[in-house]
């Protein structure tokens, strides 16, 4: 998202808030994840972002976390919402590669 010039209105994000998951999820007989990626942090002041994945015998676990301490901020904010919404977005789109293990049951 671009923005054409300088913004002139401010930023209003739709709740001061905190959501947070945690999942586990069991890895089919004989796969593993082939590489787990590294946690994700994001701190801006205006909201925070925490992202954790680990592998625990056969069960992935995430956590993560994303809290909107401010809901209105100031035009010159409006880059770092971008940010963070592009960050979100990614991590949402996410994927893990299974590989098959040398066992055999």
């Amino acid at each position: 998202m671009k923005q054409k010039g300088d913004r002139k209105y401010p930023v209003l994000l739709s709740v001061v808030g905190t959501s947070q998951d945690e999942f586990e999820i069991r890895l089919p007989t004989g796969y593993t994840v082939e590489v787990l990626p590294e946690p994700v942090e994001l701190s801006n002041g205006f909201a925070d972002y925490y992202s954790h994945l680990e592998l625990n015998g056969e069960k992935l676990l995430l956590k993560r976390l994303f809290k909107i301490k401010q809901d209105y901020l100031p035009p010159d904010r409006f880059q770092e919402v971008i940010k963070m919404f592009r960050l979100l977005s990614g991590e949402e789109r996410r994927r893990l590669l299974l590989k098959k293990t040398n066992n055999s049951d």
